[in-house]
Formats: structure tokens, C-alpha cells, sequence
């Protein structure tokens, strides 16, 4: 509603203010006019006297004007009617309205959950939206803000699904005992999970999940060559033990059938006994070989 179309509005005799606001990209506007003097002529109206001058309020934002209030002249019945729902509030509630939505806009350039966002939103899309430059511009911000976020999400969504495909290959190698071979897996593992962004919430927890499957088998390769030392000597002790028994069955001769499936026997126990250190192993396999050797060398002779 533009003041010029008011009854009784005569611009000659109308005091109109305008006063730039950039909360809101515009221009408050005041109209005062229909002043009177004692014998009842229009004059220019004066805000400290009381001329029974009208007065109409409200905002130019691109040209067009919005009313927030409009007092008619005191000869015109002195009436006032608003142009909102705001009343006397419309300016103090429109700008509030901006700087929410100012203040929202700059909160959800931060937010990292879809929860919060969607908090964020409902917040902004109840905010009353007044129809200026202002209102528009941050509407875009927010948007363009809710399109980063959601490519944000489905990057971060393909990242926890990727990391979950790591999680599941660490799991599998956690109760590894090739030591070498696991740990330079877990290596590649790693190396891959440092290629991949931000998985959002879950991040922290898929990386604990991760680094706990890595130092499971960590700690036990750890204790491993922590006890290799004692390891070593029991299979060193067994694998004496088995030599002993080598020479004794070497000797019996009377049934190679028999002794043949011992000998047999004590083989297999001998691949089952781990390594008793690789300064000892070959020197060990020596003396086994050749009580082993010695018979069959015997059980060859004799069938000749």
C-alpha cells in the first residue's frame, strides 16, 4: 500500500523520512501528513505538537512498499490499522526474523548429523518469511548449505561402508599367526583407511573397531616373540625326545614293517613341532634324518 493513495494525503504538506536498515535490505519509511493548524488548515505536520497529523509506517524493500501501520488524521476519525499481524511489533519482529535466520544459516554450515540439520531446517522453514531481499538471500544460503550437506553425507555414508569392508578384513586377520605376511596386510589395510574421508558419527567408532582388530593381533604377535625364547627350547626338548626315539627304533631290526610305521609316526610328529630356532633347526634335522636314514638304508640292504 502506497501512502500517496491515502485520503487526504497532500505531498506538499506530508513530512516523509526514509532511514536505510540493512537487517532486511531496505528502507523504513514514514509518512506524516493531514496536520492541522487551530483554525483548522493544513499545514506541515510537526512530531512534538499535536496537529492531528496522520502518520503511515512501514517498508520499501526493491521499489515496492509495504504497510506495517497507518494512523489517520485526527479529522479523518484517527483510526489505526496494520498491515500484519505484528502490529505496533511488525519492524522489531521482522528484523528478529532476519537475524534467526542469519543465525541459522551460519549454524548449519557446522552441523555434521543428519538429526541437527534436520532440527536446523525445521527452525528455518518457521520462520515468518517477510518477502525481502534478505529473506531471499538467505533462503539461497540455506539451501545451497542443505545441497553441500547432503554430498557431504553420501560421501560420508560411502566412506563408513568402505571402512566396514576394512573392519570386517581387519577381523579376519586379527587371530592370524603369519606374522609377517599379517602384518604387512594390516599395513595395506591402514594405508587404504587413510585414503578415505570422514565417515561423519560413526567415524571415531569404525576407527576404534579398526585399530582394536590391528592391536589384538599386534599383542599377540608381541607375546609371540616375547615367549619365542621358551618356545623354542620346548621344541627343541621335543624334538630331542624324537631323535632318541629314531636311534632306539633304528635298531630294531627283527619287524621293518613295524618299525617302518613307527618311524612313519614319529615324522609326523616331527612336522608338527614348530621351529626351535633357526641356529638350531637344521642341526636337529641332521641328527633325526640320519637315524631315520640309517634304517632305511638297512631295511634297503636287507631286501636286496
Amino acid at each position: 500500500m502506497n501512502w500517496k493513495t491515502l485520503e487526504g494525503f497532500d505531498e506538499k504538506l506530508a513530512k516523509v523520512s526514509f532511514k536505510a536498515h540493512k537487517t532486511f535490505d531496505g528502507k523504513v519509511v514514514e509518512v506524516l501528513y493531514g496536520a492541522k493548524d487551530e483554525n483548522g488548515n493544513f499545514v506541515l505536520p510537526k512530531e512534538d505538537q499535536n496537529d492531528g497529523h496522520g502518520r503511515w509506517f512501514g517498508i520499501e524493500t526493491n521499489g515496492e512498499y509495504r504497510m506495517f501501520s497507518w494512523q489517520k488524521p485526527a479529522y479523518l476519525g484517527g483510526s489505526v490499522e496494520y498491515g500484519t499481524s505484528h502490529n505496533d511489533t511488525a519492524l522489531e519482529d521482522m528484523e528478529n526474523d532476519l537475524r534467526k535466520k542469519q543465525e541459522l544459516c551460519r549454524q548449519a554450515e557446522n552441523i555434521s548429523t543428519v538429526e541437527e540439520f534436520e532440527e536446523i531446517r525445521k527452525q528455518f522453514e518457521t520462520i515468518e518469511n517477510w518477502n525481502t531481499p534478505k529473506d531471499e538471500e538467505y533462503a539461497i544460503w540455506f539451501g545451497k548449505t542443505l545441497e553441500k550437506f547432503n554430498a557431504r553425507s553420501q560421501r560420508q555414508s560411502t566412506n563408513a561402508e568402505e571402512k566396514k569392508k576394512l573392519i570386517e578384513k581387519a577381523a579376519s586377520l586379527a587371530d592370524s599367526t603369519n606374522w609377517k605376511e599379517t602384518q604387512a596386510e594390516f599395513r595395506n589395510l591402514q594405508d587404504e583407511w587413510e585414503t578415505l574421508g570422514n565417515a561423519g558419527a560413526e567415524d571415531d567408532s569404525l576407527w576404534e573397531q579398526f585399530k582394536g582388530y590391528r592391536n589384538q593381533f599386534n599383542d599377540k604377535r608381541r607375546n609371540y616373540f616375547d615367549n619365542l625364547t621358551q618356545v623354542h627350547s620346548e621344541n627343541e626338548e621335543k624334538k630331542l625326545d624324537l631323535i632318541k626315539q629314531a636311534k632306539e627304533l633304528a635298531k630294531k631290526t627283527d619287524n621293518f614293517r613295524e618299525t617302518s610305521e613307527k618311524m612313519n609316526g614319529l615324522m609326523d610328529a616331527w612336522k608338527a613341532i614348530g621351529s626351535a630356532g633357526r641356529d638350531k633347526d637344521d642341526e636337529l634335522w641332521n641328527a633325526f634324518n640320519a637315524s631315520r636314514q640309517g634304517f632305511y638304508d638297512e631295511r634297503s640292504a636287507f631286501f636286496t
